[in-house]
């Protein structure tokens, strides 16, 4: 690649026209639905990269002329001082250069970077993209699309790349148009962008034909059968939604749900983590090494459900779909499990049921979790993100006793029989009282929510209801289903395979009688005030010390492993903090006592634990068990330690005379012979404990006893935590 240091020459000649991409709107465009990625790379400050600048024109040349198949490429530019206007510039490539090479050329030749003249473009020439680079990062937020000066406009800008040099990182921000670039599939743009980049700082003499020629996905493809342009829509699913051919210019943009790219359109190679050689040669044959990454065998799922014969039932018709793609490990066992739970929310105050449908309506739509059904297809789950759908909107009256009581009654069910396959699992209830005594049930399916999720859901309903011609930020769970099978990689399984090396599963055994009564999950809790915690040493790791203790006395064994929940909202998603959805993933925890003289020794190699295991806790268990353990195939966790921070209500006033209240949340759990610890974080110091468990697994006087030698465990562990380990 190299830029043209003399483009007058010959510009007017090739009738030189701004770089498409994205495809131009048949409208113009309208800031107000503007949506936002961002990203930070840190800068490699060893190697000779002079201007952070350039990195940014060259790997933004990369992109633009990955998906508009062509070597001369045409974007606006606006400079690091913010008053300069934005000027139109070429950049022409040459695949056999290497980076350093253009870089140098960049930072020692003022003019190769110069705007084009106004007579060098028409006037009529729209461009679809800006790269705006500043130094000061206070006045990022503020940056709006601005109006080129001279040589064609910016008015339909859908493209906005914002990059902010500081000394130590680099903060990238990408503005766009949902209408023209989907939110999925712009997320996947700027993963390439920012590998792209770090492609450059890594190795300053890669090949430009490299760059353009590799994704984040990893796919590469032989450019004598394939352009660039098709590996591109090969990698994203697509067909002609990121640029139109002149044939079909005139043809209508793929879009139907919300005005965004029709997403039945990708197939799930656009949530995959692929391995480029055995995408390129077709190798049906997985790779069987521990260590290696996830096949396309493992994520990719090609069929849409309503192809398929042999899927469930399901009540969707292929128009009223949106998107299709695998849902992630935990989801599925959770479904497998028929798990959920209903959250129950106290309005006091008078109540417009009629607007709260209407509120109801609208959160749907803002989140696509909400609306999302899962089937089964060829043995896997997979989930559907619906643009049609009836409201499951229901209203119970009944006056004879307080509301939240009737919630508990209707949540009665039998579990097996929760959450069907192929309907959608999410129903609101309005359970009408007296004297302006109202509560909502909102049933889920615990593959749509984890236990940060009702912080958004009561927030945003109730700003919906109290503004209805506002709109809250939507968020997309796809994206991180596609992050977690990026975090597929041999890295994770090598470091899950040397902390596992040598172990297996601690299991308590069955000590629950035979019995002919119906199995049923019942729940036991205690509370515990910890005063003080050791320096350095979090809640977290003080309960899985305390809980490791607990399963080593009831186990006989000094080596210890059992799962734990983790949450994933750290991954790179956008507004991960508020995606309605599970981001949660199991992972193993394992506890050598044998390595341990002190309480403190115990709590310091756990807190070091996990510290270790964080980049890696996107792991999937199933894989985890499979690449990195000589364990069974299929091994399943017996118990599972779930440690949440949260207060204990979310209230929130809408208006003068209405409030909503979180009053409750009510489980409904699976039947199957497994042992679950809640530990909630509350104020004060105070922690509530809690075991679910199964009355075919442990009787009630065993559980109590289990749940007083945590409470003894961590009262000891707290008090004196340099004494030594009773081994």
């Amino acid at each position: 690649m190299q830029a043209d240091p003399s483009p007058q020459n010959d510009h007017q000649e090739k009738s030189l026209q701004p770089s498409v991409f994205p495809p131009l709107p048949d409208e113009p465009y309208d800031a107000r639905r503007t949506e936002k990625h961002s990203s930070v790379i840190p800068i490699k400050t060893g190697e000779e990269i002079v201007c952070i600048s350039s990195v940014l024109q060259v790997a933004w040349t990369i992109v633009v002329a990955a998906y508009t198949n062509s070597n001369n490429v045409v974007f606006g530019l606006c400079g690091k001082r913010s008053a300069n206007p934005v000027s139109a510039v070429q950049m022409t490539i040459q695949p056999e250069q290497t980076v350093r090479e253009l870089l140098k050329l960049l930072s020692t030749e003022r003019d190769v970077m110069s705007p084009l003249s106004e007579s060098e473009l028409p006037t009529s020439s729209v461009f679809p993209n800006i790269l705006v680079i500043k130094n000061d990062i206070e006045d990022w937020t503020s940056t709006s699309p601005p109006i080129v000066t001279s040589g064609g406009h910016f008015d339909t800008c859908p493209l906005l790349l914002t990059g902010v040099d500081q000394q130590t990182e680099i903060h990238m921000r990408f503005d766009f148009d949902p209408v023209i670039l989907s939110t999925t599939l712009s997320q996947i743009v700027m993963d390439q962008l920012v590998h792209i980049v770090n492609c450059i700082q890594t190795d300053p003499e890669i090949q430009l034909k490299t760059l353009l020629d590799i994704s984040p996905n990893g796919l590469k493809g032989d450019e004598s059968s394939n352009s660039r342009l098709q590996l591109r829509r090969q990698e994203l699913g697509l067909h002609d939604v990121i640029t139109k051919s002149e044939e079909n210019k005139n043809a209508p943009p793929l879009c139907d749900w919300d005005g965004k790219s029709d997403q039945s359109q990708l197939s799930a190679v656009a949530w995959t983590e692929t391995t480029g050689d055995y995408v390129a040669k077709g190798d049906n044959t997985p790779p069987t090494s521990r260590d290696s990454s996830i096949s396309p065998c493992d994520t990719i799922f090609e069929k849409q459900p309503e192809e398929n014969t042999n899927q469930d039932s399901a009540t969707t018709s292929p128009e009223s779909m949106s998107g299709t793609f695998k849902c992630t490990q935990t989801q599925q066992w959770l479904l497998n499990n028929h798990e959920g739970g209903c959250f129950v929310l106290e309005f006091s105050g008078p109540l417009d049921s009629s607007r709260l449908e209407d509120s109801c309506q609208r959160l749907l739509e803002s989140h696509t979790a909400l609306r999302s059904v899962f089937t089964r297809v060829d043995e896997t789950l997979v989930q559907t993100v619906l643009k049609k759908f009836d409201l499951p909107f229901t209203v119970h009256t009944d006056a004879s006793q307080h509301p939240i009581s009737v919630a508990h009654n209707l949540c009665t069910v039998n579990p097996e029989n929760t959450f069907p396959l192929g309907t959608l699992p999410l129903c609101f209830t309005l359970i009408t009282g007296v004297r302006n005594q109202n509560a909502l049930m909102i049933q889920l399916s615990h593959a749509q929510y984890d236990s940060v999720c009702p912080e958004t859901l009561v927030s945003d309903l109730c700003q919906l209801y109290q503004d209805p011609t506002n709109a809250v930020s939507s968020t997309e769970y796809a994206l991180f289903a596609h992050e977690v099978t990026k975090q597929q990689t041999p890295e994770a399984f090598e470091f899950w395979s040397i902390l596992l090396s040598g172990s297996s599963m601690t299991e308590i055994p069955n000590t629950a009688p035979e019995m002919q009564s119906k199995n049923t999950i019942l729940r036991c809790s205690t509370k515990v005030t910890i005063p003080s915690l050791p320096s350095g040493i979090t809640m977290a790791s003080m309960v899985k010390a305390a809980w490791s203790n607990v399963l080593r006395l009831e186990s006989g064994d000094d080596d210890v492993v059992f799962a734990q929940l983790v949450n994933l909202r750290n991954l790179n998603v956008p507004d991960a903090h508020r995606i309605i959805g599970l981001c949660s993933n199991r992972v193993p925890v394992r506890v050598q006592y044998g390595q341990c003289k002190t309480t403190l020794d115990l709590l310091r190699a756990i807190e070091d634990q996990n510290t270790q295991a964080t980049p890696f806790r996107a792991a999937e268990w199933e894989h985890v068990v499979s690449r990195s353990t000589d364990w069974v195939a299929g091994s399943k966790p017996q118990n599972l330690l779930i440690h949440q921070d949260l207060s204990e209500k979310t209230e929130i006033q809408i208006g003068e005379d209405l409030r909503c209240n979180l009053a409750d949340y009510i489980p409904i759990e699976p039947t199957d012979n497994s042992l679950k610890l809640i530990s909630e974080q509350l104020q004060g110091g105070m922690l509530k404990l809690t075991l679910a468990y199964s009355s075919h697994f442990v009787p009630e006087c065993g559980i109590n006893g289990l749940l007083g030698k945590l409470r003894n465990t961590l009262m000891h562990f707290t008090a004196v935590p340099e004494s030594l380990l009773d081994l």
